[in-house]
């Protein structure tokens, strides 16, 4: 699963909402590393050549993880604002 790393994200003096709505822009959630590895995710960076603060969670998406994850996703940037 591609994510951005907020804290990188923070260190860089970026705003962190701001950099998650480029378009085409759907909406945005979170997640604590902490919670995603406590599901038996791998959290880590991923950085891109146009994106330095990418990152990626790996690990089985069972169908009990993708609705763990649904139930679980912090609302970051609702695309309706």
């Amino acid at each position: 699963m591609s994510i951005d790393l907020q804290n990188s994200i923070e260190e860089a003096g970026l705003d962190p909402k701001v950099f998650v709505i480029a378009p085409p822009f759907l909406g945005a959630v979170r997640f604590t590393a902490g919670s995603l590895r406590a599901q038996g995710f791998q959290v880590g960076f991923e950085p891109l050549p146009t994106n330095p603060h990418h990152g990626e969670v790996w690990g089985n998406f069972t169908t009990g993880k993708k609705k763990w994850l649904q139930k679980n996703a912090e609302m970051f940037v609702d695309p309706k604002s």
